[in-house]
């Protein structure tokens, strides 16, 4: 570096900052030990600022809904529910009736639906590797970050150990035929054929399939000129505008497909559709449905 003389070197302590921000700053000077390529020094500056730390979200508890196929636990489910319900105080709103439903719904699962235990995704995990996963979602639904950052470190150090403890044993025992058994099976896309039946080749795909979306899928309409109204001779259908009942509740509740995401309620569909056999639950289903109609 070339030594500090006032023809080479000036001191120009200058920062851009946006103007609510000028009574942030504490200091700021030229650090004359850290010289840049470019005969510039570096310009440091004091900022007496708080940023808030901001909480990571939390993951849901995700629960076994395949365990509601079980009669025990789904009658506990259902009764549960029937019991937040009776204990709450329903407003006249229709949002917050529907809203207390849901929640009465997800504290009952909380309390009788267990939840999906882990795992493994890779056939080499081991049973001690799963309870350190374990421990790492609980830490997760607890929002504690130092365990979470602790138990990322052991998880990984055990699946590392536990990949390569499998693939020992696998060479030994069973030759690379476990190994290779590991690889992605690569897709092939199937071949077009030609207006004609005949197989193309790769390189005339394209122009194949403009020629199908020119003659096939665009080409103009050659009927009539002007289609005719046809005279609707059907009866008027019926459409019963009366109360919703207890059965068309029914039907719609049975006929959920279930081991689907929930919707904006939060409410799997498996939790509905297990209400089907409790007349009293689904009759308050029917009262919010009534209430919407």
């Amino acid at each position: 570096m070339d030594p500090i003389e006032p023809g080479k070197f000036e001191q120009l302590d200058h920062v851009v900052v946006d103007s609510k921000w000028l009574s942030n700053i504490q200091h700021i000077w030229s650090d004359r030990t850290r010289a840049l390529q470019s005969h510039h020094f570096v310009c440091v500056v004091d900022l007496n600022i708080v940023i808030p730390i901001v909480e990571r979200a939390r993951r849901p508890p995700r629960y076994d809904w395949k365990s509601l196929q079980s009669e025990p636990i789904a009658k506990k489910y259902v009764d549960g529910f029937i019991n937040n319900f009776g204990k709450k105080h329903i407003c006249h709103s229709l949002q917050n009736k529907a809203t207390t439903i849901a929640q009465c719904m997800m504290d009952s699962a909380s309390d009788h639906v267990p939840l999906l235990s882990a795992t493994p995704h890779r056939p080499w995990i081991s049973s001690r590797t799963l309870f350190l996963i374990e421990q790492r979602n609980a830490a997760r639904a607890q929002g504690n970050r130092e365990d979470i950052k602790d138990l990322n470190k052991q998880v990984q150090v055990a699946a590392r150990a536990d990949k390569k403890h499998w693939l020992d044993e696998a060479i030994e025992h069973g030759g690379w035929q476990t190994v290779r058994s590991l690889r992605k099976i690569q897709t092939r896309h199937g071949r077009l054929r030609d207006k004609h039946g005949d197989l193309v080749d790769a390189e005339k795909k394209a122009e194949t399939m403009a020629d199908y979306l020119q003659e096939e899928q665009w080409k103009l309409y050659e009927g009539p000129e002007q289609l005719h109204d046809v005279e609707n001779h059907a009866a008027h259908l019926h459409i019963n505008t009366g109360p919703v009942t207890l059965e068309e509740v029914r039907r719609a509740v049975k006929v959920l497909r279930v081991q689907r995401a929930a919707g904006n309620d939060g409410v799997p569909p498996d939790l509905w559709q297990v209400l089907w056999s409790n007349n009293y639950a689904l009759d308050i289903i029917r009262e919010l449905c009534d209430s919407c109609w």
